[in-house]
């Protein structure tokens, strides 16, 4: 019971602290990088939530801190061949091609042939990434 407790009592802190119905935007938009990072910081985040995190990052270029967000995803879901796809967007876009182009191939294995897994567009712009990534080195 400590644990509910201890969400009870941050539940009545942060509805005290935030200004009326920001805390109905936040519950309503749960794929918000507030949000994502009070799952993390309540011990109950998922790879959802740093994927969230990630795509944040990215948007605003940050692609080493979106690439620390993605293993963090992927160590969390190991087989989830999505979070390695990704993973290896940012990498590319951070422009660190040779883990980018391992981190596709670990992907490969993960998942079935191109177009039939569970993540076939993320597979393909991984792919994208990589070899753009290997064109900038030539």
């Amino acid at each position: 019971m400590p644990l509910v407790t201890d969400v009870l009592r941050l539940a009545v802190v942060v509805s005290l602290l935030l200004p009326a119905g920001v805390l109905a935007g936040l519950v309503e938009n749960h794929s918000s990088p507030p949000v994502a990072l009070a799952s993390i910081a309540l011990g109950i985040s998922s790879s959802d939530d740093l994927e969230v995190l990630a795509r944040a990052a990215g948007n605003q270029r940050r692609y080493d801190e979106a690439a620390t967000y993605y293993r963090g995803a992927r160590a969390l879901s190991p087989r989830a061949p999505f979070y390695t796809f990704a993973l290896a967007i940012a990498l590319g876009d951070a422009g660190r091609c040779d883990e980018a182009r391992s981190e596709y191939e670990h992907g490969r294995g993960l998942s079935a042939p191109l177009g039939t897994g569970t993540a076939p567009e993320v597979e393909r712009s991984a792919a994208r990434a990589v070899d753009w990534c290997a064109d900038l080195g030539e």
